[in-house]
């Protein structure tokens, strides 16, 4: 096998290499991998003119054309042509391909784009050819305009010239198309390190200034790409028009120049400078589509093109291609530039509503969808442009803007702007507006039998497809149209809405099976314009009740009742907060029942209503919110009964994750306490679920099961933190949990990089409430893996978590022999690298290992802790890390009071005054009464007077100017601590402990980690110290040295008698 290194990369070696990435054999196959990939990543010398000799050799290689195929797919990749991976801007895009194609030595650079274009003309493979096609791209996007300034001129000469076959003139202009995608985006690259030329501003204006030269210089290649590409393009479609001789060959080079045309479009930044040959085309382009307003049109009579029923057919074909890309065209225009094109605006307007308008049933069946989307893009996006919409500041120009003298295509394009605003607003309030939003409703929002085939045929993707949000980039039709009917909607609301409530009338006085399609068309467009709908308009009450619900009580036989019925469901989506409790409860029943139907497009639609409904309740939203709510919460376990039987019958993961979600929330609900019928009903269902999800998680799609198996995480975690242990030890459950967590956490497996969270989540929680019979084996057995995934690197939060965890069940042994491995992790999640959350479960980690064992969490915390507090002094430390920090920090000081000059130095005096600061302060939760916050605000006033007790033993002359302060706060929080009988262990677990649920819960009675956790946490010296005893010692610290005057006895009796307290008395009482 050939060497990866320079000097011996041939083309016999590296087709060598290639094959072998193709054999059978395991072991030769990763070698030759690891070679591609070494010589891909190193860009070694050699190997892309290696690969341009195999490209050549095609005689030679007839039989093997894979490994040709694997050639070009290769030296593409050399060069960086799929550059949208690199970053999501055009900035970052250009930097990324520019390092990657600079990695290449410049004479193969040369080499390749001398020889490209006859390799590319020369190649016979279809697949090779392609991959040769993104090549010529992807080099182009790197050197135009001056490394390769004879590119674009030699493309157009071959689609030009008559000599050339074609084929060859196709290809030239696929060529062509696929060079101009490419340079979408491209800006003038200025990536400057040389410190030289950012210290001489002469050297970097000249830089900049070269860069700016060659934008422009290939702006003006593109610009006279443009007038050649529209004289090709019109003496074309002139055949195809006429149905001459050659007409398909004709017609394919003038749809492929008509869509090189549009690329161009959208590379260059203004066509101002060749507005009249732009105009010229724009004049032609709409002439055509005028003549295509018929879309039954044919060839010419008598013409070549009509001589037979195939030839008229395929011509139709390809003049409706050319109609859609004129359309792309000015879609182009708009994006881009929508001043210019402002002239044309309304006569391309008026085109497209009158086709729309005079679209029938026929038109409608046998028309290409993307005809019919383009159409209502193209509206769509003139009534959204700010451009046309009237406003003075438009026309004048950006304000603030210094005019020169106006140029004339400025004039032109300023009246140009005027005359848009003055037809769009003739159109608002014409007679022409009410007719096309009828239009646009019978004609884009009616099933259609195509449709109804497919509801019937694909019932899941017919359900995806109608459930799109709405977009005007959407490459379905009736999103498109919803996007366009909001846009009317919004411009003029009284107009659009009287329009659709009177179809919708009229509709529903005919019971026939097209009158109930149009009833549902209406309908669907209540759907997507309710929420502008002004108030009082409709009473949606009302209106379900004497319009919609006699839909849901008629038979499901006909599929067209069906599809009314679905429309039904979705529009309550909509409506449903608006219903009186009694419609509110027909509506439940109704899609209860309807989430058992046999149809799964109605059943899905039922799923995503009653998911509706658990969300508003859970906001509690809604002037009927409360009945709404106790109605939910009545039918909560048919809803679970009813989307386990349909999740057993779902294929598409999508779906079948918005059932689980659905199941997720009634969880909620019905698992409030341990139930052994419901954890019985849930053994039976999970492991169905479970199989089905293993099921579309199989090969290739692996990534779309991912979510289904979150959502399936989710409820197995709500399930065990609401039944414990009785979840745990029903085998069914236990072996799909395992299952699960095995699945999720393998970092072998692809699977880890999107689920290792989620996995490693449900572990912590099984560790958290199983009994050691449970869950004992797995967590000796799995060690050695989490172990694995802390040296990754990844999910440090989660992984702290679990490893606290360890340390509580298995004590010090387990973790000890890894303390290399912590102190890197614990390191890293107290950095300044660290998130927030990775950096409190570090803290959190460090407290209870002190507990376990204080010399392992102390070596194991390194000088994490001594940089947190220096960040302490210097006002950086996030105030969210506080309370943990000093909790760890009191911990390890009571545990060996010699760490605190350690730890502390330097910073004794900012720590006293932060400490200093929680005197008498209350959090708001602890006002508020929070579950929890009056034990957690008490453990930091606590820690905050242990701490000050250290500081005025070690560091007396500090304490004694704040002595008065610190003998106050210590007394008060004794007192507070005698009153309310101090923190009890309760406290200290679920303010520490990680618990889902509060400390002495009936979940935590056969839970292991909760018994060990308790007494791990009873020997917590905070929790035993008490505040009496530290006061005390406290002020001989501050007294020491006075006046003999000043005794302990004097200075505490003087505090409590400001305090308002008697000190003898307090002394006889206890």
């Amino acid at each position: 096998m050939a060497s990866a290194s320079a000097s011996t990369i041939s083309a016999e070696g590296v087709l060598e290499v290639l094959r072998q990435s193709m054999s059978q054999d395991p072991a030769a196959r990763d070698r030759a991998l690891r070679a591609l990939e070494h010589w891909q990543r190193e860009h070694c010398r050699g190997i892309l003119l290696a690969l341009l000799e195999i490209l050549r050799a095609k005689d030679q290689l007839q039989r093997q054309p894979e490994a040709r195929l694997y050639a070009a797919i290769m030296a593409k990749n050399l060069v960086g042509s799929a550059w949208d991976r690199s970053s999501s801007n055009s900035f970052g895009k250009t930097f990324a391909e520019k390092r990657e194609w600079n990695g290449i030595d410049d004479a193969e650079k040369e080499a390749l784009k001398g020889g490209l274009l006859c390799l590319l003309f020369a190649e016979k493979d279809s697949r090779v050819r392609e991959q040769l096609v993104v090549l010529v791209a992807a080099v182009a996007r790197h050197e135009l305009p001056g490394g390769w300034p004879s590119l674009l001129a030699e493309l157009k000469d071959v689609a030009t010239e008559e000599a050339f076959t074609l084929e060859e003139r196709r290809l030239a202009l696929q060529t062509l198309k696929r060079v101009l995608v490419g340079l979408k985006g491209k800006k003038a690259l200025l990536s400057v390190t040389s410190a030289d030329m950012l210290r001489n501003r002469e050297k970097l204006q000249s830089f900049v200034r070269k860069g700016a030269v060659e934008m422009e210089s290939l702006q003006s290649s593109i610009r006279a790409l443009v007038v050649d590409l529209h004289v090709l393009w019109r003496r074309w479609s002139g055949v195809l028009a006429r149905g001459e001789q050659h007409w398909e060959g004709a017609g394919l080079l003038a749809n492929a120049a008509l869509s090189c045309v549009r690329q161009a479009l959208l590379v260059l930044e203004s066509y101002e400078s060749i507005l009249d040959q732009v105009e010229a085309f724009f004049e032609e382009a709409l002439s055509q589509a005028v003549h295509l307003k018929d879309v039954h049109v044919g060839p010419p009579p008598g013409s070549p093109a009509a001589g037979c029923e195939s030839s008229a057919r395929q011509w139709r074909a390809i003049v409706g291609k050319a109609a859609m890309l004129i359309n792309k065209c000015c879609i182009a225009a708009i994006d881009k530039h929508h001043r210019s094109f402002a002239p044309q605006v309304a006569s391309f307007t008026s085109v497209y509503m009158e086709t729309i308008m005079a679209l029938d049933y026929r038109a409608l069946q046998t028309l290409s969808q993307k005809r019919l989307v383009l159409m209502t893009r193209f509206l769509a996006k003139v009534f959204h442009n700010p451009t046309y919409k009237r406003g003075p500041a438009l026309v004048a120009g950006t304000p603030g803007m210094v005019l020169r003298t106006p140029s004339e295509a400025y004039a032109r394009a300023a009246e140009g702007i005027r005359k848009a605003h003055r037809y769009i607003a003739d159109f608002w309030e014409g007679p022409v507006f009410p007719q096309f939003v009828e239009a646009l409703i019978t004609r884009f929002l009616v099933l259609t039998d195509d449709e109804l085939r497919e509801w019937e045929a694909d019932p899941e993707g017919f359900f995806l497809v109608s459930n799109l949000e709405l977009d005007i980039e959407s490459e379905v039709r009736r999103c498109c149209a919803e996007a366009l009917l909001l846009f009317l909607m919004e411009r003029n609301i009284e107009a659009t809405s009287r329009v659709m409530l009177s179809l919708a009338s009229q509709a529903a006085q005919n019971q026939d099976p097209g009158a109930l399609r149009m009833s549902e068309a209406c309908f669907h467009a209540i759907d997507a314009t309710a929420l502008l709908f002004p108030v009082g308009t409709l009473d949606y009450d009302a209106f379900f009740s004497i319009d919609l619900y006699k839909y849901l009580e008629s038979p499901s036989d006909d599929l067209v009742t069906r599809t009314m019925q679905g429309r039904v469901l979705h529009l309550l989506v909509t409506i449903s907060p608006e219903l009186s409790a009694e419609s509110y409860e027909k509506a439940l029943v109704a899609a209860i029942r309807f989430l058992q139907s046999p149809d799964l497009v109605l059943a899905l639609y039922s799923v995503k209503l009653v998911h509706k409904l658990c969300v508003s309740d859970i906001l509690g939203k809604g002037p009927f919110a409360e009945v709404h709510s106790a109605l939910l919460q009545g039918h909560a376990i048919s809803i679970l009964t009813f989307s386990f039987s349909l999740a057993h019958r779902l294929e598409e993961g999508e779906n079948l994750q918005m059932v689980l979600k659905l199941i997720a929330i009634e969880m909620e609900v019905v698992a409030k306490e341990a139930n052994l019928d419901l954890i019985q009903f849930l053994a039976a269902q999970v492991p169905q679920v479970w199989q089905r999800i293993l099921s579309l998680s199989e090969g290739e799609n692996a990534i779309a099961g991912a979510p289904c198996q979150s959502s399936l995480i989710n409820i197995l975690l709500l399930l065990i933190e609401k039944t414990g242990d009785q979840c745990l030890s029903t085998p069914p459950l236990r072996e799909v949990i395992f299952q699960l967590i095995g699945f999720c956490v393998n970092l072998g497996s692809d699977r880890a990089s999107y689920l290792l969270e989620d996995g490693l989540k449900l572990w912590r929680c099984v560790m958290l409430h199983g009994s050691w019979q449970a869950v004992g084996q797995p967590v000796e057995s799995s060690a050695e893996n989490l172990f694995a995934i802390a040296r990754s690197g990844r999910e440090n939060h989660e992984v702290l978590c679990i490893l606290k965890l360890y340390a509580v069940l298995c004590g010090a042994r387990m973790v000890a022999g890894q303390e290399q491995l912590l102190t890197e992790l614990v390191g890293h999640c107290l950095s300044d690298r660290a998130t927030l959350k990775e950096a409190y479960s570090a803290l959190d980690f460090l407290y209870t290992l002190g507990l376990v064992d204080a010399e392992l969490a102390l070596r194991v915390s390194g000088q994490a802790v001594p940089f947190l507090l220096q960040k302490l002094k210097e006002g950086e430390l996030a105030r969210i890390l506080l309370e943990p920090l000093l909790e760890a920090f009191a911990l390890f000081a009571l545990k060996n009071e010699s760490t605190l000059s350690g730890l502390a130095f330097g910073v004794v005096s900012e720590l006293t005054a932060v400490l200093l600061s929680f005197k008498g302060v209350r959090g708001i939760h602890e006002f508020l009464g929070s579950a929890g916050a009056r034990a957690a605000g008490t453990m930091k006033r606590k820690v905050a007077v242990i701490l000050l007790a250290l500081v005025s033993k070690y560091y007396p002359d500090l304490a004694k100017r704040h002595k008065t302060y610190i003998v106050e706060f210590g007394l008060a929080q004794a007192q507070e601590e005698a009153q309310s009988g101090g923190l009890t262990v309760e406290h200290f677990l679920d303010a520490k402990a990680g618990l889902a649920q509060p400390a002495g819960s009936d979940v935590w009675l056969r839970s292991e980690y909760y018994k060990r956790a308790a007494e791990v946490f009873a020997r917590d010296p905070i929790l035993n110290l008490e505040l009496r005893e530290v006061v005390t010692r406290t002020a001989e610290s501050l007294v020491a040295g006075e006046r003999e005057g000043d005794s302990v006895e004097a200075l505490l009796g003087s505090m409590m008698g400001n305090m308002g307290l008697n000190h003898h008395h307090r002394h006889q009482g206890e």
